[in-house]
């Protein structure tokens, strides 16, 4: 996943701690983590909690646009993912 990665850069440069965007944005420190190391993928809402977070902290549109795009498209590629792993459990179970 990518835009944990841009997400934990823009977090660090603003000088702001796991604790501190969980804070931020209305979650736990523990939950928060588990989002920035990619254990977790965030819904929509929580993500633009995260967004909002960092835009507030003083992000650029540069960087929040650039983390909206690798949200966007790691959720695509998790949708698709799930899609043919439905698919193969479908034809393995029907068959």
């Amino acid at each position: 996943m990518r835009y944990n990665k841009t997400m934990r850069a823009i977090r660090r440069r603003l000088g702001m701690t796991q604790a501190d965007m969980g804070a931020a944005s209305g979650v736990s420190k523990q939950c928060y983590a588990f989002y920035d190391s990619s254990r977790k993928f965030p819904m929509p809402k929580t993500y633009a909690r995260f967004r909002a977070a960092l835009i507030e902290a003083g992000a650029t549109a540069e960087e929040v646009e650039r983390m909206d795009n690798f949200y966007m498209d790691d959720r695509d590629i998790r949708t698709r993912r799930r899609k043919r792993e439905r698919d193969k459990a479908g034809k393995e179970g029907g068959e």
